[in-house]
C-alpha cells in the first residue's frame, strides 16, 4: 500500500491548493444557508447526497484555506480506501498477491477519476465506490471466515452508498451478484441469500426515501437507438487502456470510434475466452462484469449519450470492475511466458506502461487545473482591494478544454465557472464578500486560437461596444495565454476618464491630426517584464495604429508592444475627444539585452507616420522618445 500511497500523492497531491470550482460554488452556497437537518431532508437543485454533504459543510466550517484543503484531503482519502480495497477484494477471490498489487496500482491512476479527485462535490463518486467495495469486501469477508458478523458492516456501507451519491442504489445488487456468483452451489448458500435479500430490501428502503423527497424524472426510454451509444460508452471505460490507440486512429486516419470499439472489445473478450478455458477463470470474469453492468445501469437509464459525453467522472463507479479486469489479464498474459524472471519482467513493463499512460494522462488534466486555479487566485487578489471597484474582467476563462482528445468518447475539458453560477459567487464562496460591482465580459478581436482553447465567460461585445464599457470601470483586467509557458496571465490594462479640461502643462508628445502623450512611467513587475504605462489624451476618433519599439543601450530594438490602448481593447477610432486613457502595455525582455532601455511610441497608418512633437521640436522618424527605463532593481527615472 505505500507504493499506493506515494502514486497518489505524486499524481494528485496537487489538489489540495485547488480553490472551490465548477459545482462547489452553487452546492456549497446552498449548505451555507441550510441546517445539518436540511441536508437530510430536503434536496438541492435535484441532488440527494446527505452524505457527502455532511462531509462539504463539515468542512466549510472550519477556517479559511483549511476548509478547502480538508475536503480535497478526504477525497484523496476515498481514492486510497478504494485503492486498498480493490485490492482486497482481489485477494479474497483469487489469493494472487501480484494482480491484487497491480489492481490497486491500477485504481490509483484510473484516467477517469482526473475530474472526480480535484472537484470536491464530485466527492460522492470515488465515496460511493469505496463504500461499495468495502461492502463487497466485508461480504465476502463472512463468508470466507465463515464469521457472519462481517455481513453488518457490508450491510451498513450497502445502506450508506446511495447516500454518498445516486448511484449508490446498485451496492446490493453489486454485493449480491458478486457474493452469489463466487459461492455458488457451496454450503450455507441459503443463509447467503438471506443476507443478500435483506441488502437488496435496504437499497429498495432507501430508493423509496428518496423518492420522497426528490421524485425520479429524467429517465430516458430505453429504445436500442439510445441504448447503443450509451453501450459504446461504457465500454469505452471498460477497455480504457486501449481507448488511446483507438482515439489515435480517429484522429489521424477518420476510422469511427464506435466501430473501432467494438473490435477492440470482440479482441479482448477472444482474450478473456482463451484464458477463462486455460485457467477457469469463467466465474471471476462474470464477477467482474456483472460488476461493471450494475455500475453502469443507473447513468444509462437517467442520461442520455451528450450528458454522458461530458461527464467520464460516471466511469468511477465502475473503476473496480475495469481495472480488476486489466489486472488479471496483465498478470495471467505475464504467466504464459516461459521463465519466472522473464514473467516479472513482463508484468512490470505491462503494468508500467499502463501506469505512465494513465498518469500521462492525468498530468495533461492538471495542466488545465493549475492554469486556471493559478489565474482564478490572482482573481480573488484583485477582487479583495476595495481600490479596484468598479472592476472588470474581459476574456476571463470560465474553461479550458484541450483540443487533441487522448480517449475519444471523454471531453478533455477543466471547467472554473458554469453558466448556472457567477464570478460574484465563486468569489463570496472561496474569499467572503464582493466589496463592489464586477462586470464579466468578451471582446472577441483579442483572443486567439490557442490549445487549449479558451473559453471565455460574459456578453460579447464588439468594437464600438467595449470601449463605452471600459469608461465606465476604474480597473480593466484581461486575461491571456502564454501557450510556451502554459499559463494564463491577467493584466491590468489600464482606464478611460471621461471627458476633462486640457491640462495646463505642456504635453510630452504631441501628434498631428491625431492624440497627445501627457505622461509615461515604467515599472518592473520581474527581471525580464516591465509594465509601461502611456497617459494619452484623445483629439477623437483616427484611423491609425500604435506603435510602442523598445531599445536597448546598444542601439538594438529588443522588444515591441504594438496594437490597440488597453491591451487591444481600445483602438484610435473609438477613441471620443477630451478622454484620457490610461495604457498600460508590458514589455518582455530578451536575455541577453542591455539596459538602460530607451521606449519609443509613434502612431501610424499605410500612408506613413503621424508627426511626433515634443518640447524640443519634432522627433527623429516621428518615433517619440516618451521615457528611458533603468535597469532592474534601480531607481526608475521619471
Amino acid at each position: 500500500m505505500l507504493v499506493v500511497v506515494v502514486l497518489a500523492g505524486v499524481t494528485y497531491g496537487y489538489v489540495l491548493n485547488l480553490l472551490l470550482f465548477y459545482d462547489d460554488v452553487p452546492i456549497l452556497s446552498w449548505l451555507a444557508q441550510h441546517t445539518w437537518a436540511d441536508i437530510w431532508l430536503q434536496p438541492e437543485a435535484g441532488y440527494y447526497r446527505p452524505l457527502t454533504f455532511v462531509l462539504y459543510k463539515f468542512g466549510m466550517a472550519l477556517p479559511g484555506a483549511s476548509n478547502r484543503i480538508f475536503l480535497h484531503t478526504v477525497n484523496l482519502v476515498w481514492l486510497f480506501a478504494g485503492a486498498a480495497l480493490v485490492s482486497g477484494v482481489c485477494w479474497l477471490c483469487t489469493e494472487d498477491a501480484r494482480q491484487a498489487g497491480v489492481a490497486a496500482v491500477l485504481y490509483t491512476v484510473f484516467p477517469f477519476m482526473s475530474k472526480a479527485i480535484p472537484w470536491i462535490t464530485a466527492m460522492g463518486h470515488p465515496m460511493a465506490a469505496a463504500l461499495v467495495l468495502g461492502a463487497v469486501y466485508c461480504a465476502l469477508r463472512a463468508e470466507k471466515t465463515a464469521r457472519p458478523r462481517w455481513w453488518i458492516p457490508s450491510l451498513l456501507l450497502t445502506a450508506l452508498a446511495p447516500f454518498a451519491h445516486e448511484s449508490g442504489v446498485m451496492a446490493g445488487a453489486i454485493v449480491g451478484g458478486f457474493v452469489i456468483l463466487h459461492f455458488w452451489g457451496r454450503e450455507r448458500f441459503e443463509r447467503r441469500l438471506a443476507f443478500v435479500a435483506l441488502g437488496l430490501c435496504l437499497n429498495v428502503a432507501i430508493m423509496g426515501w428518496r423518492s420522497s423527497l426528490l421524485p425520479l424524472s429524467g429517465m430516458r426510454p430505453l429504445t436500442l437507438a439510445a441504448l447503443y451509444p450509451k453501450g459504446i460508452f461504457f465500454l469505452h471505460g471498460l477497455l480504457y487502456p486501449v481507448a488511446p490507440v483507438v482515439g489515435w486512429l480517429v484522429r489521424t486516419w477518420g476510422w469511427h470510434d464506435f466501430t473501432l470499439l467494438i473490435i477492440a472489445a470482440v479482441l479482448v473478450l477472444l482474450l478473456m475466452a482463451v484464458m477463462a478455458r486455460k485457467t477457469r477463470l469463467w466465474v471471476w470474469f462474470g464477477q467482474l462484469a456483472w460488476w461493471w453492468g450494475c455500475a453502469a445501469l443507473p447513468a444509462v437509464v437517467f442520461f442520455d449519450f451528450p450528458a454522458l459525453y461530458v461527464a467520464p467522472r460516471l466511469y468511477v463507479f465502475g473503476a473496480a470492475g475495469a481495472v480488476l479486469l486489466w489486472a488479471t489479464l496483465i498478470v495471467k498474459v505475464a504467466d504464459w511466458l516461459p521463465w519466472r524472471r522473464l514473467r516479472w519482467l513482463a508484468l512490470c513493463l505491462l503494468t508500467g506502461s499502463l501506469v505512465w499512460q494513465n498518469a500521462s494522462y492525468i498530468a495533461k488534466q492538471r495542466t488545465l487545473f493549475l492554469m486556471l486555479n493559478s489565474l482564478y487566485e490572482k482573481v480573488l487578489d484583485v477582487a479583495a482591494d476595495a481600490g479596484h471597484y468598479p472592476l472588470a474582467f474581459v476574456n476571463l476563462p470560465y474553461q479550458l478544454a484541450w483540443q487533441t482528445q487522448t480517449y475519444p468518447l471523454a471531453q478533455e475539458g477543466v471547467v472554473f465557472v458554469p453558466w448556472y453560477t457567477s464570478l460574484t459567487n465563486f468569489i463570496t464562496v472561496n474569499r467572503g464578500q464582493v466589496l463592489g460591482d464586477i462586470d464579466v465580459v468578451v471582446y472577441g478581436p483579442v483572443l486567439k486560437e490557442t490549445d487549449p482553447s479558451l473559453l471565455p465567460e460574459g456578453e460579447w461585445l464588439d468594437v464600438m461596444q467595449i470601449y463605452p464599457f471600459v469608461r465606465t470601470q476604474r480597473t480593466v483586467w484581461v486575461t491571456y495565454l502564454d501557450e510556451a509557458e502554459m499559463a494564463l496571465a491577467l493584466r491590468e490594462v489600464g482606464t478611460v476618464t471621461e471627458t476633462r479640461p486640457p491640462p495646463e502643462h505642456v504635453p510630452l508628445v504631441r501628434y498631428e491630426g491625431g492624440p497627445q502623450i501627457v505622461a509615461a512611467d515604467a515599472e518592473w513587475l520581474a527581471p525580464d517584464l516591465c509594465a509601461a504605462t502611456l497617459l494619452w489624451r484623445s483629439a477623437g476618433p483616427v484611423v491609425a495604429e500604435v506603435f510602442v519599439h523598445v531599445w536597448d543601450a546598444n542601439g538594438v530594438l529588443v522588444a515591441q508592444a504594438d496594437g490597440p490602448a488597453l491591451g487591444g481593447l481600445a483602438p484610435l477610432l473609438v477613441w471620443q475627444a477630451g478622454d484620457e486613457i490610461r495604457d498600460v502595455r508590458y514589455i518582455q525582455l530578451p536575455a541577453g539585452s542591455m539596459p538602460p532601455y530607451t521606449v519609443q511610441v509613434g502612431i501610424y497608418t499605410g500612408e506613413g507616420r503621424f508627426p511626433a512633437f515634443g518640447a524640443a521640436g519634432r522627433f527623429l522618424d516621428d518615433a517619440a522618445t516618451v521615457m528611458v527605463i533603468p535597469a532592474y532593481g534601480e531607481v526608475e527615472a521619471q
